[in-house]
């Protein structure tokens, strides 16, 4: 019986703190605070006893918030600045928002007041619509004056954030669209990546491909483009592949004899003592023991190897002021082993983990196109991880 107990002054304590943490942002001024504890507790249970304390503060909160914001909107539209139009349009959106929020809530009963919390709501529909357009037509007024006067790629950006705005504001209002793909075009960042194979063999041709695919690295952003075959007339960045290291091993078999003797059992036979005669026990019967014999064996144990190792130089290159901007190494590497193995002799003398060797037999080498490809797959993943690190923004 002593666990609920416990839970209930637990749960009893917990309400109390929230309840006073409701009341200090009340008491501080910070009535988005006390509503939102508020709502959130009614919301859950309005008809609790407890939860009363937060009816109360919502209707204190709320009172007080109102008036706050609509005593600033009143100085701000006797104030007329189109720089405050931004502020006036979100002091309008949020006192809307906030009887939005209480509303599904009512009706709201204060129990010892008997009556019915107070929440004097307006429609601000009007005023935020009027709002809106004044300010829809000043940030794109504005946006306009910033267009006219961009002269770099950063420019371009900042003014596509200020159409963005627009756009949130009134979709497709006058030619905001065309203004925005027209600052995205020119601030746009053109990347031109090329590999060049300085080494004196060929590189598999999938393996080209896969390192010129883009798409696989994710490094392409809404303000940076990356291309593999020059479609633009000026590059901003050029990052530079050079494969300056190409090496493929012969083809090796190397062979290792192993020769190896062992007493085994083999089978059982009479005790017998020094003069030859067999032993008997006490019971007259003939004494058996294990029947001890010396086997060889030769093992020939072959190791196939082939490896290829690949080196490449990664160039970036800003070509806006002829600056080397990042350069790093990639080195990738692959080896090919197989092992087999054959016997003469009594392969009794080995334990079994050599035999497993005798089950192998000799395979074809890879050819050099594939030993270069799969050294390859460990130098895209470091190039990938390499280009993630490298911001060109």
């Amino acid at each position: 019986m002593k666990k609920p107990i416990y839970i209930l002054l637990f749960l009893s304590l917990m309400a109390c703190q929230s309840a006073r943490k409701t009341q200090k942002a009340v008491n501080a001024g910070n009535y988005p605070s006390a509503m939102n504890r508020a709502i959130d507790k009614l919301t859950n249970n309005k008809e609790r006893k407890s939860n009363q304390v937060f009816v109360v503060a919502l209707e204190e909160s709320f009172a007080k918030y109102t008036e706050q914001e609509l005593r600033q909107l009143r100085f701000l539209e006797k104030e007329n600045l189109d720089a405050s139009l931004e502020e006036r349009y979100n002091i309008l959106g949020n006192l809307t928002d906030w009887q939005e929020r209480i509303r599904p809530l009512l009706p709201l009963r204060i129990q010892d007041e008997r009556r019915e919390a107070r929440f004097r709501f307006t429609d601000y529909s009007d005023q935020l619509l009027r709002t809106k357009t004044a300010l829809t037509e000043f940030k794109y007024n504005q946006a306009v004056q910033e267009f006219g006067l961009c002269q770099t790629k950063g420019d371009f950006r900042r003014v596509h954030q200020l159409f963005e705005q627009v756009d949130a504001l009134n979709p497709g209002y006058k030619e905001t669209i065309s203004f925005m793909e027209k600052a995205h075009e020119k601030g746009l960042q053109l990347v031109f990546l090329n590999l060049e194979n300085r080494t004196e063999q060929v590189l598999p041709q999938r393996l080209v491909d896969e390192l010129l695919d883009i798409d696989q690295y994710g490094l392409e952003t809404y303000w940076t483009q990356y291309h593999t075959q020059a479609q633009a007339k000026d590059y901003d960045y050029q990052v530079s592949l050079d494969f300056d290291q190409l090496f493929v091993s012969p083809e090796r078999i190397i062979e290792k004899q192993i020769s190896r003797e062992k007493q085994i059992v083999d089978g059982v036979q009479f005790l017998r003592d020094n003069n030859g005669e067999v032993v008997k026990d006490s019971l007259g019967n003939k004494i058996e023991v294990d029947r001890l014999i010396t086997v060889r064996c030769d093992f020939y144990k072959f190791r196939q190897f082939k490896e290829a190792n690949l080196g490449a130089q990664v160039r970036i290159t800003n070509n806006r002021n002829g600056q080397l901007v990042k350069k790093f190494p990639l080195q990738s590497g692959f080896i090919f082993e197989h092992i087999f193995a054959r016997f003469e002799g009594d392969q009794r003398a080995f334990d079994d983990g050599w035999l497993d060797w005798i089950r192998q037999r000799e395979v074809a080498f890879p050819s050099n196109e594939q030993m270069i490809y799969d050294a390859g797959e460990d130098l895209k993943a470091q190039f990938k991880s390499a280009m993630r690190r490298v911001s060109l923004e």
